[in-house]
């Protein structure tokens, strides 16, 4: 676990541009990835499909939603982080300014850990489980959307961490 913080803290200080690490108002131009450069992929949950951004590499993965505003992510609309195995991760919300929802998500899809985390915050939450995914959204959609620990997700077979 230790060597997994330390080695996103030093992903964070190599792929994030100069400025970045301050928790000052947000600003989506010191993004690497900006939104429309991502690929969406279709995530499905029952008769519900959510199109989320696909963080498929560890830069797109250490970037996440920071420098982002509540107005530039729709409320349903959502962050799918795909890695390429299960294992525990744990995840923060610095640079963000608003609450986002989060799942951690097995290999199987089903959700097992679902929690808000509160803009800002730079306490990292384990999923204390194995997780392949993390889904993202706006606090409030996993509400809207039935969301919770259980949940079972459709997700397509080529969202795929590298």
């Amino acid at each position: 676990m230790m060597r997994f913080l330390l080695l996103s803290t030093l992903m964070m200080a190599t792929f994030l541009p100069a400025g970045a690490g301050t928790q000052g108002p947000p600003d989506s131009s010191l993004r690497l990835y900006p939104l429309k450069d991502l690929r969406v992929v279709k995530v499905g949950l029952g008769k519900v499909t959510i199109p989320c951004w696909l963080m498929d590499t560890r830069a797109k993965q250490a970037e996440g939603m920071m420098y982002l505003t509540a107005s530039e992510v729709p409320v349903d609309k959502g962050m799918l982080f795909a890695f390429p195995d299960a294992q525990p991760r744990s995840f923060y919300n610095r640079n963000v300014t608003f609450d986002l929802d989060l799942a951690y998500i097995d290999a199987q899809g089903v959700a097992f850990k679902s929690i808000v985390l509160k803009a800002k915050s730079e306490k990292s939450v384990p999923s204390e489980k194995p997780a392949k995914f993390v889904l993202e959204m706006r606090a409030g959609a996993f509400k809207k959307l039935g969301i919770k620990s259980g949940s079972k997700f459709s997700i397509p077979k080529d969202a795929v961490g590298k």
